[in-house]
């Protein structure tokens, strides 16, 4: 799922306001800071909620005012809606199109969580776990032992973690519409799971390695180890501004690299079938079409192309603190730490040698979608 635009937010302390910037450029600003921030995953959608409990959300450049003494708030994958719970426990969906509000029920427990599409939110009222489709509310299971974790569009499947008699923890799927439930799997202590943009496709650790379900049912093992994390180029929003912090920008979850402690992974629809491609190695980046990585070993950048054995790999530059790779490989950029300060280098990114300085003293850089680096000095 591709970035279409970069979204940031910049606070003025002597002002007291929070400014949106998009693609570099100031859309508005709003009063107070930014507690809590989202975006869809293809970055043409956002929410924000101040420190104040005023909700925004943000599509097509335009800021809309949702509401106030907002407690949380959920933004859909895809951003079409935004769920949000205020500080009398009323749950409400809005659009972002208009920021019209429609609410959802009364007395809500604080874990609930909206479907990528935008058009299903599960959440926990009564003593139940509920979920809404359309006008028309569902009650899938009691909530006793229950630990809800998202659910695929329109509400079709529900994932749940659920406690049994001997104090195991088992993933389980429900059909919203009838209640019925299918047991994926154990889950490991971690309760970590991964989805794809939609949520049809659920990867989990259990005791013997990672799982992947698709559909809510016959969940596979495809990977001996766990802890499995998805290696995303440098144009995909960060998986930590997606609401639900666990929605992965592809459509499946299979044939992706992944990293898991220091070494790195192609994953496959089988654990005989996944591979690991290099070892001893951090700060994993690939580039727009993830045919090529970098990666440092100690203190050292270097770049491959994915499957290619470990001894092609290409140093790309030496003693390095921290760096950051274009998408299109043109350039890397990388700070070094000296006792004036940081200085900051750029070299060519397909073959390294003679680096140039871009400037010194800085203190943090990011990078858009376009590979443009934004820095602080």
């Amino acid at each position: 799922v591709e970035q279409k635009q970069s979204v940031f937010y910049m606070y003025n302390s002597e002002a007291k306001a929070t400014s949106i910037l998009v693609d570099k450029k100031v859309v508005d600003t709003i009063d107070g800071r930014v507690s809590d921030y989202a975006q869809s995953l293809n970055g043409k959608y956002a929410a924000f909620l101040t420190d104040d409990g005023e909700l925004y959300v943000l599509k097509n450049k335009k800021l809309r005012h949702v509401a106030d003494e907002v407690r949380s708030f959920q933004l859909a994958v895809e951003g079409s809606r935004v769920a949000y719970l205020n500080k009398e426990s009323e749950l409400f969906l809005a659009k972002t199109s208009n920021a019209k509000s429609e609410k959802i029920s009364e007395d809500v427990s604080s874990t609930y969580h909206i479907s990528p599409d935008g058009k299903s939110v599960a959440f926990f009222n009564d003593g139940k776990l509920k979920v809404t489709k359309g006008s028309k509310t569902y009650k899938v299971t009691d909530s006793k032992d229950v630990t809800l974790l998202g659910l695929s569009n329109g509400g079709k499947q529900v994932y749940v973690i659920k406690t049994g008699l001997t104090g195991d923890d088992y993933l389980y799927s429900y059909k919203a519409s009838n209640g019925d439930s299918t047991r994926l799997g154990l889950i490991s202590s971690s309760k970590t799971v991964r989805f794809n943009h939609n949520h049809k496709m659920i990867m989990f650790v259990g005791d013997d390695g990672t799982y992947v379900a698709k559909n809510g049912k016959n969940a596979k093992r495809v990977a001996s180890i766990g802890n499995l994390e998805l290696i995303t180029t440098n144009y995909c929003v960060s998986l930590s501004d997606v609401s639900d912090g666990r929605t992965l920008p592809v459509k499946n979850l299979l044939n992706h690299v992944y990293a898991s402690g220091n070494s790195v992974w192609m994953i496959k629809k089988s654990w005989e079938k996944s591979m690991m491609l290099v070892a001893g190695v951090s700060e994993v980046q690939l580039d727009k079409n993830a045919e090529y990585m970098y990666f440092m070993i100690g203190d050292d950048v270097y770049t491959t192309k994915i499957g290619k054995p470990d001894s092609n790999k290409k140093l790309i530059a030496e003693n390095v603190d921290a760096f950051m790779a274009t998408p299109n490989r043109k350039y890397v950029y990388f700070v070094k730490k000296g006792l004036t300060g940081n200085t900051l280098y750029a070299v060519n990114g397909k073959s390294g040698g003679k680096a140039k300085v871009v400037d010194r003293d800085i203190s943090s850089m990011a990078m858009n979608k376009d590979g443009e680096l934004f820095y602080i000095v």
